[in-house]
């Protein structure tokens, strides 16, 4: 497998982790089965220092963002409303928040905090002082792509419109890959919406689909995990159905 473009996350004072569990102590044991009167038990071990001694050597500060599950029940159910309810909507109750977490201290920073909105999906970018991140502020129904700087400064929003926008990265010629429901596209077999890939600029100004909604070639339906390449082909999980998509700038 190609390194990702976004190997800068490592080397720099802040990265992008989307493993909730490593903030867990967790002790590890192993115990000798019945027929064996020797039990080897570990010692306990700590996953964040085996953690920081291992891919996270040299970092300080991670991003990651809190918010509430949805009761639908699938897990890609996390946006929008469902096709029957207009009042029913996919995501969880409201509260969310953007954080900074220094590793190494354990110290908090909130970079955002909204007890009537929601947060998601906040993606560093390449400089290590911008946070690109999908907001839907209290009172809204939809979340917006928005950035701020990683002090908690400068918060502006980049998309707007009765649609969700969210999962985005950006692109190493400073534009945006984002997927979005303004698609109009909802699962087959269930309730919820779907999304597709789309490209803006900085700005937020849409520029392309990239890959129309549907199951057949060269259709992606509920992309998800996006990630480009050090050559400016991206990867990316096709939810329906399940695969991993290799695309090319171009979309072929």
């Amino acid at each position: 497998m190609k390194e990702t473009i976004v190997r800068w996350a490592w080397k720099s004072s802040l990265a992008l982790v989307a493993v909730a569990c490593l903030f867990s102590r967790i002790g590890i044991s192993r115990v000798a089965t019945a027929a064996s009167p020797a039990v080897d038990v570990r010692a306990e071990e700590d996953l964040i220092e085996t953690a920081l001694r291992g891919p996270m050597d040299d970092t300080e500060e991670i991003v990651f963002a809190v918010r509430s599950m949805g009761a639908d029940g699938h897990w890609y159910a996390n946006f929008g409303h469902r096709s029957n309810d207009w009042d029913r909507m996919q995501y969880g109750p409201d509260g969310g928040k953007l954080c900074r977490l220094n590793v190494r201290s354990g110290k908090e920073t909130v970079l955002l905090d909204d007890p009537l909105g929601g947060v998601r999906d906040p993606h560093l970018h390449y400089d290590g002082k911008k946070i690109l991140f999908s907001y839907r502020k209290g009172g809204s129904r939809y979340y917006h792509l928005h950035e701020i700087n990683v002090d908690g400064t400068g918060l502006r929003q980049i998309t707007d419109g009765e649609f969700d926008d969210f999962e985005a990265i950006y692109l190493p010629q400073g534009d945006i890959l984002f997927c979005s429901s303004r698609c109009n596209r909802w699962v087959q077999c269930w309730f919820t919406q779907v999304a597709v890939l789309y490209q803006c600029d900085a700005d937020g100004r849409v520029l392309r689909t990239m890959g129309r909604a549907g199951n057949g070639p060269g259709e992606l339906t509920e992309p998800k995990d996006l990630v480009c390449f050090d050559d400016g082909t991206l990867g990316l999980v096709s939810t329906f159905p399940g695969r991993l998509v290799y695309l090319n700038s171009d979309e072929t």
